[in-house]
């Protein structure tokens, strides 16, 4: 039966129009390796541009050799579940060779692929051109390869040697590569190896891969083992993720002295890794490296539990429960959740938790760890700055031990010192062991790297409480950088051996701005105007909650002396521009014309309850009750993928009215309710639901995409009292007909 169908239209002929050249599509009519009516087939007698269709009818296809593209095509199958492609763990699956500008796979499954020849690509090997799956999964390929004169190998799952790669609704998973060299330099990604420009997105999931690189045992001049467990990318080119998962993926380098690992990305290039709307969670890297000489950015190992990165900037995401652990070499450096090193002014964190990850260093000279993050400028000429806004710092453990200098950094260790900020951020729970002199830092260890003594770092609006570092100095800060500016923020709370709250190093200074609030006794320099120095019961800190907004927050009770306590000309970022909004969105002051609060949490009251006031001259006989509570829980999002609408469920403490307001949405209100308001009338405590419409561009988007993200805000005003309103973002489906 011939399987080649070419769609003419003779209609248009017969009508006297005349027809555009009309593609060809080739169909498999059965699952054999090879001949009339197979996969094999149908690719060698497709002409470029053309699509191949495997339909839902053909069995799995197992190969003995790999499938040769040499032209631009697209394949498509009937679905990941459905359609199989095996190597049957005798070959590469797919190899796009030289001459194919772009390959698209669609709604099918690469695996039992394996590669033994460099360069590797156990799945997909993609020699130039741009790659491109939607809906497609890559999982339990194999490489195994040895390096010789060409460094870079691996890619279990993938490896695009040129050209780009994009990945939208797709799993690499369970894929494996070890790569080996002992001679030089090696470099591996035990799913995707890229070496261009590469985007995940559209709920994309890289997930339980593992890499493991082998290099010399002694050191070789200034090569250097990378790899990443889920992803490493070379090459002077960028790498987005949005909207995807990265789970499970590990990394083991072990060689020479200079080694560097990312559990689940590895990040090896000068241009930027966007992350957004994304979960890196579960991954580990573990670096294991031999003596070399001088600590130098040629001489050193690294290892970043999800990522390590030059060049990065993160919102909307969380990272959490990831690993690191890095030993011997000369010199050592971790961070469990990310290792940065910070280049031409970027490395900003933005509307992210990240939260109990671990960092264990050790090393025989320089070692140094962050809990959470690890950022510093060390080998880059153009140094940057390292930002955190509306972000959560939580529960983050440095290890760090050996070494002829050990620093500390529970939750973060920040050596970039260059105009480095710490803006509407919570910095909580987070510890190190690192013990002795110059070492500690439970929440945060500053270092002036760049020797600049104008490089500042300046906290505004963030909360530095119950951080430890018990063996070590600052339990909530150890700073060696000569200008740690305070304006409006919280530390206290925390525990060292010396320097509870604050502690000094070699050329480290603090400088208070004012209005800061810190537990006694004072190891912070709080004699700014308007700085409060209390005694700990009475800082008034609530644990971390889920207050609204992206991350957990830190919420004030009614008696804390940081509520209205913040700089009555207003509060401002380390640039001085006004802060509007604290760490969850809520508008700041609140309510509108008071001070605003210090540190990340804005309460919705003006002034602290305990605030002593002058008595009313006649005061009431019956005075007013307290304000009604207007503390709100937004809960379960149910989507109705069908209209592209969905419902939220919001809990209240007593009977009020609600609002939804957003750019493209349409605004809440009853059904039964035929008035023009915009407000939805509650009866009484409990669940209710707001149902989200979408408008505009979002309803545009939906009806062109299948999708679209808007952001809704929910405002509740209790029956008596002020209104509180929360900020949620909100992606909507809608099936595509």
């Amino acid at each position: 039966m011939e399987a080649r169908w070419r769609a003419i239209v003779p209609v248009a002929l017969i009508c006297g129009f005349a027809a555009s050249p009309a593609s060809a599509e080739e169909i498999v009519a059965n699952n054999g390796d090879g001949g009339a009516g197979s996969l094999r087939e149908a690719i060698a007698n497709a002409d470029p541009g053309e699509t191949v269709t495997i339909p839902g009818s053909i069995a799995q296809i197992n190969l003995t050799t790999e499938l040769s593209v040499d032209k631009s095509l697209v394949i498509n199958g009937a679905g990941a579940a459905t359609t199989v492609i095996s190597g049957d763990v005798d070959s590469r699956v797919f190899h796009v060779v030289a001459g194919a500008s772009s390959v698209s796979l669609s709604g099918l499954r690469v695996t039992g692929g394996n590669a033994t020849s460099v360069p590797g690509g156990g799945g997909i090997l993609v020699e130039s051109g741009s790659l491109t799956l939607t809906n497609v999964t890559v999982n339990n390929n194999t490489v195994n390869v040895a390096m010789g004169a060409t460094p870079s190998g691996g890619g279990g799952g993938i490896l695009n040697a040129s050209g780009s790669t994009t990945l939208n609704g797709s799993t690499v998973s369970d894929n494996t590569a070890t790569v080996s060299s002992t001679t030089g330099c090696c470099q591996g990604g035990g799913g995707i190896f890229a070496e261009g420009a590469t985007t995940i997105a559209g709920g994309s999931q890289l997930s339980g891969n593992t890499l493991t690189v082998n290099g010399p045992s002694v050191d070789v001049g200034s090569a250097c083992c990378n790899g990443g467990g889920g992803i490493y990318l070379s090459a002077n080119a960028p790498l987005s993720i949005t909207d995807s998962t990265l789970t499970g993926n590990s990394a083991t380098i072990t060689g020479q002295s200079c080694c560097h690992g990312g559990g689940a990305i590895n990040f090896d290039s000068n241009n930027v890794l966007t992350i957004a709307d994304s979960v890196l969670m579960n991954n580990t890297a573990t670096v294991n490296g031999a003596p070399g000489t001088a600590p130098t950015d040629d001489h050193c190992c690294s290892g970043g539990g999800a990522i390590l990165s030059n060049r990065v900037t993160i919102s909307d995401s969380t990272i959490t429960q990831n690993a690191t652990n890095v030993t011997a070499g000369d010199c050592c450096h971790g961070g469990g959740g990310a290792r940065v090193s910070v280049a031409s002014g970027l490395g900003t964190v933005a509307h992210t938790a990240v939260s109990a990850n671990t960092a264990t260093v050790s090393g025989t000279g320089v070692a140094s760890g962050g809990g959470g993050i690890w950022a510093s400028t060390f080998g880059n000429p153009t140094p940057g700055a390292f930002t955190t806004t509306g972000v959560l710092v939580s529960a983050n453990q440095a290890n760090v031990s050996g070494g002829l200098t050990r620093s500390g950094g529970g939750g973060i260790f920040d050596a970039t010192s260059n105009q480095s900020a710490y803006v509407n951020t919570t910095i909580s729970g987070n510890s190190t062991n690192a013990a002795g002199t110059e070492r500690g830092g439970g929440g945060l260890y500053l270092s002036n790297n760049t020797g600049s003594p104008t490089a500042a770092v300046t906290l505004a609006n963030a909360t530095v409480a119950d951080n430890g570092a018990a063996a070590g100095l600052g339990g909530g800060i150890f700073t060696r950088a000569p200008d740690v500016r305070m304006k409006n923020s919280i530390v206290a709370l925390n525990t060292a051996a010396t320097g509870a709250d604050c502690a000094l190093g070699v050329d480290g200074a603090y400088l208070s701005l004012g209005y800061n609030l810190g537990s006694s006794p004072d190891t912070c320099s709080l004699t700014g105007t308007g700085d409060q120095v209390v005694a700990a019961s009475v800082i008034g800190l609530l644990s971390l909650a889920a207050n609204g907004g992206p991350t957990q927050t830190r919420a004030l009770e009614d008696t804390s002396p940081a509520i209205g306590g913040g700089d009555p000309a207003g509060c401002t970022d380390q640039a001085g521009a006004p802060l509007t909004a604290d760490q969850r969105g809520q508008a700041r002051p609140s309510p509108t014309g008071s001070s605003c609060d210090i540190g990340a949490f804005e309460s919705p009251l003006a002034t602290p309850a305990s605030t002593p006031v002058d008595p009313p001259v006649d005061p009431p006989v019956n005075p007013p009750a307290n304000p009604p509570s207007n503390s709100f829980t937004l809960g379960k999002l149910k989507r109705n993928k069908k209209k592209g609408t969905a419902t939220l469920t919001v809990t209240v403490p007593g009977p009020g009215e609600l609002a939804l307001r957003g750019k493209d949405l349409k605004s809440q209100r009853p059904a039964a309710d035929p008035s023009p308001r915009a407000d939805k009338p509650v009866t009484a405590a409990g669940e209710t639901t707001l149902t989200i419409k979408p408008k505009g561009k979002a309803k545009k988007k939906l009806k062109k995409k299948g999708k679209a993200k808007v952001r809704a805000t929910v405002t509740y005003t209790p029956t008596g009292g002020a209104a509180n309103s929360q900020e949620k973002k909100i992606k909507l489906k809608r099936q595509r007909r």
